[in-house]
């Protein structure tokens, strides 16, 4: 009998833990028993609960049935206050525990790699949906009336093959179609392949281990440098990642926004100053993901360290191992680690130590000779000790043996200052003729792994010379057939070839600010590394004259804006405006300000822009503060700065801003309900977008929103699919929420599964980006949904939600958008006085008048104290995020 794996998660617990604890902690007392009885009534006994997650094991009886179950229960509930609990279900088989064949993998090993792949399952999944694998479905039997749906061969995290899967459908079931199924969040594949075997740390993995198993959130991994810290925990994390998901985040210089390299790691693109921490625990998800490395966390700073202190104490089913130089402060857990341990006295012991079973090994790769009678083995034992058993000083110094005895190695070692790992790499520096050390510095100037095309086309240096510094253990290898420098290596070597690395750094930024660097991204194609592209910019701006900059800059900022990437440019752009250069990069800064929901700070930036004679820096100015005026609803304020910025983009020959702008005013006429003027503006953006792949994106969508105000469905529908096939082929995150959001509104009309279809993946790419503003009209559009057909407390719940979020953003747009809908629902409930109040709030009042007319209107439905509770929360909420922002 097969045995069969469970897994399940809620989806968006954690935002409606944030907007409603008390009917959250009762749902979940009624999810558990709902759980636990179904489980047991279908054969099967839960094994783990983390977080909101639940893992389950059926030696006898059927998962498969046992979800459809779980769903079905899930849906009868009304899970008053929250609208629904929509949940993730994974199904898969383990191994067959009565295979007795000795050439299959250990039955431990088969089980640990069973369960993995149930997470990714499960994880893959839309919420309310069940995903079975095709190893599952020929396992168990399917409830009566069920259908498959193919869902393809989908490559998961972590697992080197794809994987077959199914959707379960059923005529009880509310919703059995979903979108595609969900990229996996986070990068659990992202541990380099290991090049060769670690040697002598069984003792340090087995504590590192047990420390990461015992239930302790933080631990602190210290050892000097080039002692093989990362080494270790990399491998360490491939162990646990065999039962428990990984994510694995190097910090590749100092002064990074570690939450923000956090966010990006898990796949999320937080655009704004939401709660950082709030969204990597939504990130995370349930008991899928629980295991976080960050390694060189030296690099990072003290409030950086703090917030993951809070971001342990609301995820108390997450691990964090923070690896560094020296302690870092709070309640971490340290563990040292030293160098490889001492051989044991005579030959036989020093061959047997893992020291020297390194130093043979990389003193081989480099063509060196060793012979080892008992006077080498005395000799090893003098070297070991000079360098303290240190992994990387044992790995430069066995190069050595090209050129020298191992009795000059260690007379080398342990002169003054021999044994310092500087000392070593000067000698082995010395040992390179000049064309390996123009190579080596010329390399230094990389950030982040490299490939070899990028190794020749920045640094020349061509594929024989890599293997070259590799044999010589200079280089190491990384995933994706890349290669990278020991940061230590990287440091020296710079110091060493500064002529060398200055040009390279010239060829690095040439080539990361390039217009093909910058160019969209076809979707499916590497990226451009942001981590590059920063350190370009930031050699550009000390080097490159003001006009280069100037070109450059207008280049780079689209580039962030067309990709989402708003608080990387903000980072990026980040100057005082004391000069021409520095007031045109406030100006920058202040158009990815606004989009990170910075107001306050993009508005000081963009009205000292607005004020600079240089045109293309007030240009800019004048866009950021008319975007700020668009957002808050002041749309006469907004259309006199952009029709300025738009005068000033024109004489100039400025085509992108022209383009840029008048989508823009497109936008703001249409808000206004000015059709023809928004075509107008349309027309105009076109003619300047030159086949710009994400330009003409904009311009399909725009051409849909014209074509649908004027009742040009077919048009409107044409436009849209348009922009959103345009989307399947280019990476464009931030378009893409609202193209669903559009695409739902068309498919309302009769069409009610495709549009709830459509707004779901529209509300998960807005929450997984971190786009409130897109959440909060997609959940409008779902509580409309949900309206229509007569779900009154789910559209209740949607739609309130996204009124707190407009009052919080103070955004008019989303707030009237939303007591619009709020009022539809009140009409439908037949509570007339609630909506005519609901009415005369929306009669143009200011954001103070809407936040205390919506908690009137609120109220106005009699006993409903829950609702007025409600209206109410947003004021707490803003508090209390202003006490925790970071």
């Amino acid at each position: 009998m097969a045995r069969g794996y469970l897994f399940s998660d809620i989806d968006g617990s954690t935002q409606k833990w944030e907007r409603s604890g008390a009917a959250m902690q009762a749902a979940m007392q009624r999810h558990d028993r709902i759980f636990v009885e179904t489980i047991r009534a279908h054969g099967g006994f839960i094994h783990d609960q983390a977080g909101d997650g639940v893992f389950a094991i059926f030696e006898a009886g059927n998962p498969i049935a046992c979800a459809l179950a779980l769903q079905l229960a899930l849906e009868r509930e009304p899970w008053p206050g929250l609208g629904d609990l929509r949940v993730r279900l994974g199904v898969h088989v383990g191994p067959d525990a009565a295979s007795s064949d000795p050439s299959s993998i250990s039955p431990n090993i088969a089980e640990r790699i069973a369960i993995n792949r149930t997470a990714r399952i499960a994880s893959s999944a839309w919420g309310g949906q069940i995903v079975v694998s095709a190893e599952a479905k020929a396992a168990f039997d399917g409830p009566n009336e069920c259908r498959w749906l193919d869902l393809g061969a989908v490559y998961l995290k972590g697992v080197d093959t794809p994987m077959r899967l199914y959707g379960l459908a059923h005529p009880q079931l509310k919703q059995s179609v979903f979108a595609p199924l969900r990229l996996q969040e986070a990068a659990h594949a992202n541990l380099p392949a290991p090049s060769a075997p670690l040697l002598g740390r069984a003792e340090d993995m087995a504590r590192l281990l047990a420390a990461m198993r015992s239930g302790q959130q933080l631990i602190n991994l210290i050892g000097p440098a080039g002692v093989g810290k990362t080494r270790l925990v990399q491998e360490a994390a491939r162990t646990i990642g065999e039962i428990e998901p990984v994510l694995y985040v190097p910090i590749e210089a100092a002064g990074v926004d570690l939450m923000r390299l956090l966010v990006r790691a898990l796949g999320v693109d937080l655009s704004g100053e939401g709660d950082l921490v709030c969204a990597l625990s939504e990130a995370l998800g349930g008991a899928a993901k629980r295991v976080i490395v960050l390694d060189n966390v030296e690099r990072a700073v003290g409030q950086d360290l703090a917030a993951l202190m809070i971001l342990a104490q609301t995820r108390r089913d997450l691990v964090i191992v923070c690896v560094s130089r020296w302690p870092l402060e709070g309640p971490f857990q340290r563990l040292r680690l030293g160098g490889l341990a001492m051989p044991e006295p005579g030959r036989d012991g020093v061959v047997a130590s893992a020291a020297y079973q390194l130093f043979e090994r990389e003193a081989r790769r480099a063509g060196g000779a060793i012979a080892l009678d008992e006077e080498g083995a005395a000799q090893f034992v003098r070297l070991n000790a000079a360098v303290a058993g240190s992994p990387l000083a044992l790995q430069l110094s066995a190069t050595w043996l090209r050129y020298l005895t191992l009795e000059a190695v260690v007379k080398r070692l342990t002169a003054p200052g021999g044994h310092e790992l500087s000392a070593i790499f000067a000698d082995t520096w010395a040992a390179l003729d000049a064309d390996l050390r123009r190579a080596l510095g010329a390399l230094s100037v990389f950030c982040a792994p490299f490939s070899p095309a990028s190794a020749e086309a920045i640094a020349g240096v061509g594929p024989n010379t890599l293997m070259a510094l590799e044999d010589r253990g200079l280089l190491e290898r990384a995933a994706d057939r890349q290669f990278e420098l020991h940061p230590l290596i990287c440091d020296f070597a710079r110091g060493k070839a500064q002529a060398a690395a200055a040009e390279a750094r010239t060829a690095h930024a040439a080539h990361f600010l390039s217009p093909q660097s910058l160019a969209p991204r076809v979707r499916g194609e590497a990226s451009t590394p942001i981590g590059e592209v920063q350190a370009a910019w930031r050699f550009a701006r000390q080097s490159w004259s003001t006009a280069a900059l100037k070109n450059v800059g207008e280049r780079l900022f689209y580039w962030c804006a067309f990709a989402g990437l708003f608080a990387e440019g903000a980072s990026m752009f980040e100057a005082d405006c004391a000069n021409v250069i520095s007031a045109y990069e406030g100006a920058l800064r202040a158009n990815c300000l606004v989009h990170a929901n910075q107001g306050d700070l993009a508005q000081s930036l963009a009205l000292a822009a607005s004020a600079c004679d240089d045109a293309t820096t007030r240009a800019h100015g004048l866009h950021a503060l008319a975007n700020l005026a668009h957002a808050r609803g002041d749309y006469a304020e907004a259309q006199t700065h952009y029709q300025a910025a738009l005068s000033l983009r024109q004489d100039g020959g400025d085509q992108m801003g022209v383009h840029y702008t008048s989508m823009s005013l497109a936008a703001l006429a249409l808000a206004q309900g000015q059709v023809d003027r928004a075509a107008g503006h349309l027309v105009d953006a076109s003619a300047h977008a030159f086949e710009h792949s994400i330009a003409m994106i904009h311009v399909h969508f725009f051409a849909g929103e014209v074509a649908l105000a004027q009742a040009r469905h077919a048009d409107a529908d044409f436009n849209f699919a348009r922009a959103l096939d345009m989307d399947a082929l280019v990476e464009h995150p931030p378009f893409r929420t609202r193209l669903l959001l559009r695409m739902g509104s068309l498919r309302a009309r009769g069409k009610a599964d495709a549009a709830r279809l459509a707004f779901d993946e529209a509300a998960a790419l807005a929450h997984a980006r971190g786009d409130v503003r897109g959440a909060a009209f997609g959940a409008v559009e779902l509580g409309l949904v949900a309206l229509d057909a007569g779900d009154f407390e789910r559209a209740r719940a949607e739609i309130l939600a996204a009124v707190r979020t407009g009052l919080e953003l103070r955004s008019k747009p989303i707030v009237a958008r939303a007591l619009q809908g709020l009022m539809q629902v009140e009409t439908a409930l037949g509570d007339l006085d609630a909506a005519t109040r609901l009415r005369q709030v929306l009669g143009g009042a200011a954001l103070d008048d809407l936040d205390a007319g919506f908690v009137q209107a609120a109220g106005a439905k009699s006993g409903d104290a829950h609702l007025v509770e409600r209206a109410h929360a947003h004021v707490l909420e803003k508090g209390a995020r202003a006490l925790l922002r970071l």
